[in-house]
């Protein structure tokens, strides 16, 4: 076969020069591209380019573009300049943002959770939620986990997301709860406008919920907000205490009566700053896989000073060596030996690639004020099992949470989607054997792969299918240019990757 193709794109054609029938094109960063040169001279393949590379050509005088609002059927202008689409369903003009307190207040890194009960006396034929938040939110329906959302945006043109429950609806009582997060401040991802809300508007039938000041809510202040980002860039660690958390709150039968109505007045779906909403412009992302890791390393040490305090589990855990002793393999739930006071053990996961979701940690048998510590990382040392780690980027890469479990079984899933190979699970104070379980719930753009590349040289195969990986890794709300540092998205990097989703999805 050969390898040929215009301006670094190549195709997969015969020897004759004409394509093949499943020919495939693709294109390549320029350490590929010379790395297939070098392999021009194999038996295997042979490289030709058809054309030079075009020159560097002279750059036009640069204009500031001119913004105008323009009017047509699908919007108009509000007295405030803003445009205001005409697409929003009657059923969540009749809902009102809330949040549990002052919505401008206290925001830095805060969680919210929020209840409201209905009654069916028969499921519908159709049944659907609108929701949205400022900035995220988490989505449950009967104690059951639906979708997790918005796609990123600006609060002028806020979106919202529109949800099929009738899977998860039942005759009689039903319960929609929803956890929701603002940082509070801006990130790469994110630009804050200093307001957080909830708005929400489920039909099912002739059965209208929308949020207003009758739902349930209550702040968690059992996540402690004084944390370090999880990078530079990205949102923050999640330190949780599960003594306080109110366990079951996702479900029918939880007693909700000592929380709260929103105390803030409840606003309009078009108050300031969500002047207008718009529908989600790009398909729900995918959730329903899980992803499991095998145990490869084991340790054991004495806490730092301050750890049982740290604000940052990540260089806590970094300063007390993360090194790690070769062990085979484990079967899940891993069974946590006990360990003194001040101690801790820690279990080295491998996920043989990386991958992309929030982590869920399970833990039972738990005596209550056991800690339990989670990093993320991408590489390893071979050597010594310790995952590399660069205290000198100037990105600060902290990835790490925190849960403190409470007497019994434990359950939970971190808000935030973190992109990684390997896991470190350190347990502290554990003076009695737990059962642990970790697994990963997906996130990915919901592609389906059509493309595909096969060669005799089974290196070139190795390196497509990394390609293709990295790619649907990269695509989330947006392109990002990593699943694990940023989760930004870069126009320099999403023109590539939009060229190689063409070619990926046909």
């Amino acid at each position: 076969m050969r390898l040929q193709g215009p301006s670094g794109g190549f195709e997969l054609s015969d020897e004759g020069g004409k394509p093949t029938t499943k020919s495939c094109r693709f294109t390549m960063c320029k350490c590929a591209s010379a790395w297939i040169k070098s392999q021009a001279q194999s038996p295997i393949s042979q490289l030709e380019r058809k054309s030079p590379l075009p020159g560097p050509k002279a750059s036009a005088p640069f204009e500031f573009p001119k913004l105008t609002f323009m009017k047509s059927s699908k919007s108009v202008l509000l007295d405030n300049g803003m445009p205001q689409t005409s697409t929003v369903p009657d059923a969540l003009k009749k809902a009102r943002w809330i949040w549990q307190g002052l919505a401008n207040t206290d925001l830095h890194n805060g969680y919210a959770l929020f209840r409201k009960s209905f009654t069916l006396d028969a499921i519908p034929g159709k049944a659907r939620v609108l929701v949205t938040a400022d900035q995220s939110y988490r989505l449950y329906l009967n104690g059951r986990y639906v979708c997790g959302g918005p796609a990123r945006g600006f609060q002028s043109h806020w979106p919202f997301d529109e949800i099929d429950i009738r899977p998860w609806l039942k005759k009689g009582k039903n319960i929609i709860a929803v956890r929701a997060h603002h940082p509070g401040c801006g990130t790469f991802s994110y630009i804050s406008e200093d307001t957080a809300g909830l708005l929400l508007a489920l039909q099912a039938g002739k059965t209208l919920v929308v949020t207003d000041e009758t739902w349930k809510a209550r702040r968690q202040t059992e996540v402690r907000k004084d944390v370090v980002p999880l990078v530079a860039q990205m949102s923050f660690q999640e330190h949780i205490d599960l003594r306080d958390e109110p366990a079951g709150w996702t479900g029918i039968s939880y007693d909700d009566s000592a929380w709260k109505h929103p105390k803030d007045q409840p606003r309009a779906w078009n108050a300031m700053p969500w002047y207008s909403l718009e529908t989600r412009g790009i398909p729900l992302l995918r959730e329903d896989e899980s992803f499991k890791g095998r145990l490869v390393g084991i340790a054991a040490g004495r806490s730092a000073k301050g750890a049982a305090s740290t604000r940052d589990v990540y260089l806590t855990r970094h300063e007390e060596g993360f090194a790690h002793k070769t062990t085979g393999p484990a079967r899940w739930p891993l069974t946590i030996e006990p360990s003194p006071k001040g101690r801790w053990r820690s279990y080295l996961i491998d996920f043989s690639k990386t991958v992309v979701g929030c982590p869920i940690l399970t833990v039972n048998g738990a005596s209550g004020g056991e800690t339990v510590d989670l990093t993320f990382h991408e590489v390893v040392d071979p050597a010594t099992l310790a995952p590399y780690v660069d205290t000198n980027s100037w990105s600060d890469i902290a990835l790490g949470n925190r849960a403190i479990l409470r007497k019994g079984k434990n359950e939970h899933t971190f808000f935030h989607p973190m992109g990684f190979r390997y896991a470190v699970i350190t347990v502290r104070d554990a003076t009695k054997p737990l059962k642990l379980d970790f697994s990963i719930r997906s996130m990915a753009y919901p592609f389906t792969r059509e493309g595909s590349f096969h060669s005799s040289d089974e290196t070139l195969n190795s390196i497509w299918e990394a390609c293709a990986w990295t790619q649907e890794c990269c695509s989330l709300d947006a392109y990002v240019d990593t699943p694990w540092r940023e989760q930004a998205q870069w126009w320099g990097d999403a023109r590539v990757q939009a060229w190689n989703t063409f070619h990926f999805c046909n």
